[in-house]
Formats: C-alpha cells, sequence, structure tokens
C-alpha cells in the first residue's frame, strides 16, 4: 500500500512538473510612444509587468530608469540612474496589448514578470540602439568618433546641433 501511495505522489508530481514546462507565449500588438519629460536628460526606462489571458497588462511596474551622462574615454554613452522616465515609461506602458497568451497545446495562460525598456532621446534622429547625440558632442574639438560621423561634421566643418523634438516623444526600442 505505501509503494503504491509512494507510486501515485511521483507520478503527480511529474505531472505538474510537465504543466509548468508549457511554454506560455504571445506577441505584442500595441505599443505606446511616452512623452519625453521635462528634462534635458535622455536615457532609458525598462517597465516590468504580468500578461493576462486576455493580452491586458496589470502589475506594472518600473525597475529601472538611466540618464545618458556623457561619453566615456572610448566614445561610449556612460549612464547614471536617475527618477526622470519612470512616471511616463510606466503610463505609456498601460497602452500596451497583446494577443490573449497561449501555451504550446493551444491553452489560455498567463506570463509573469515580462520587461519593456523604453528609450527616451530628445533628437529625432536614427541610432544605435544603446547611443545618443549629447549636446556635448558637438562642444569637443578633438574626438575622432565625432569627426567621421555626417551628423555633426561635414568636409571637416562642425555643424550645428540638430533640433529638438517639439516636446520630444520617447522613441521605442525593445530590445531582442
Amino acid at each position: 500500500m505505501q509503494y503504491l501511495l509512494l507510486f501515485l505522489g511521483l507520478i503527480s508530481l511529474t505531472a505538474i512538473s510537465e504543466d509548468d514546462l508549457l511554454e506560455c507565449s504571445t506577441q505584442m500588438i500595441q505599443v505606446m510612444k511616452p512623452m519625453h519629460p521635462d528634462t534635458t536628460y535622455q536615457g532609458f526606462a525598462t517597465v516590468r509587468f504580468d500578461i493576462d489571458a486576455n493580452g491586458n497588462l496589470k502589475n506594472i511596474k518600473s525597475i529601472r530608469s538611466e540618464c545618458a551622462v556623457g561619453r566615456d574615454n572610448d566614445e561610449k554613452i556612460i549612464l547614471k540612474k536617475c527618477p526622470f522616465f519612470k512616471s511616463n515609461s510606466v503610463n505609456a506602458a498601460r497602452y500596451i496589448k497583446f494577443k490573449p497568451p497561449i501555451d504550446s497545446n493551444g491553452n489560455s495562460c498567463e506570463i509573469s514578470n515580462r520587461t519593456f525598456e523604453y528609450k527616451f532621446s530628445l533628437y529625432n534622429i536614427e541610432l544605435e540602439y544603446d547611443d545618443f547625440l549629447i549636446r556635448g558632442d558637438f562642444d569637443k574639438k578633438d574626438n575622432s568618433m565625432l569627426k567621421e560621423d555626417p551628423r555633426i561634421t561635414q568636409d571637416e566643418i562642425r555643424l550645428a546641433p540638430p533640433d529638438l523634438t517639439s516636446k520630444a516623444s520617447a522613441i521605442e526600442n525593445a530590445k531582442p
């Protein structure tokens, strides 16, 4: 009798483990670009949320906000923790919509702890995902990377900074 109970217990644990391994997936169908806050900083904000069985978000929280504060000796952007982008990213995330999630068997499911990252840029130009055009770039006299950048230098003549976007709206970039 004890062996039968032990055997049934092991079978039920195995069944639970298989259910837990079914991958729940979905696809984003709507995203809102947040407004840039009243600051001259640029940077990133990351929100974390859960997706319910209907594809709606719940438990939205800002988990990171970083500002671009300059460049290092290798011309890479230096990021520093800052609070400026948290509330705007959470407000925009309320409008994210997903298709209803399903598991690998086609059953409805929920997804926990999904993240999305917003990029806040003051300039309306295309850049690498982790780069920004910062005002200090135009002030540096000896900057090898920027001498070759057509947004800043043409025919070895330093250009004026590009116009700021009107109340710069954020550029949505999701990291793969």
